[in-house]
């Protein structure tokens, strides 16, 4: 081979191209960003619009649609799937395999601000890229109890974890905040002389030890 014997007939430059190549890696390691939870960008974008106010139909109608007409010309789509909810209109793109994430961004904008025929109501609309966070355990507790027993059980679990020395962090998932309806019948009030201000002063009072939430009434 020509690249080994002129390695072995000039050893002094094939020890300093090594000599190069080791200092080059070691400064490349030092250099790298290093997380205990890296950030991974998938391959998904998001268009979120918000138009409070409007039934699903109208968001549909005047906001999901006219978005879907201009992104349907744009290469490197895979697949596209959009809800329309009470006040939001999501869009969910799923680009190709291989697809340059960053170009499709600026080219998705671009698209969407060609788009002006949005309600007034509207506000402009969102476009991002979805990203994660992998975690390195993860852990399901089930069990034919009631909810709160797996919640406690779950935070217990959560506060040994954080106690352990080298974890960074630890948060449950899946934990569904509860409501407490009151339904009241207006003759019994009546005939008590009891109103929905001291019932609702009564729910504050005997709620008062839970963190957090509100009380409305209808």
């Amino acid at each position: 081979m020509p690249l080994i014997r002129y390695a072995i007939n000039n050893p002094l430059i094939a020890n300093l191209c090594l000599v190069v190549v080791l200092v080059a890696g070691v400064i490349s390691w030092f250099a790298m960003p290093q997380e205990i939870f890296p950030l991974v960008e998938l391959d998904h974008v998001q268009i979120t619009t918000e138009f409070r106010g409007a039934a699903p139909v109208e968001v549909e109608r005047q906001v999901t649609i006219p978005i879907e007409e201009e992104l349907d010309g744009l290469a490197d789509i895979d697949t596209m799937l959009s809800t329309s909810s009470e006040g939001l209109s999501s869009i969910m793109i799923k680009l190709k395999s291989g697809a340059d994430v960053g170009t499709f961004l600026d080219d998705a904008r671009s698209v969407v601000d060609r788009v002006f025929d949005l309600p007034d109501n509207a506000e402009e609309p969102s476009v991002k890229s979805l990203q994660t966070r992998f975690p390195v355990i993860s852990m399901a507790i089930y069990g034919d109890v009631a909810s709160r027993v797996l919640y406690d059980t779950a935070d217990d679990i959560k506060r040994r974890l954080l106690d352990m020395p080298g974890v960074a962090s630890a948060s449950p998932a899946g934990i569904r905040e509860w409501e407490l309806w009151v339904i009241v019948e207006p003759r019994q009030l009546a005939a008590r002389y009891i109103t929905l201000d001291e019932i609702a002063k009564a729910l504050r009072e005997n709620l008062a030890e839970l963190p957090g939430g509100s009380i409305k009434a209808a």
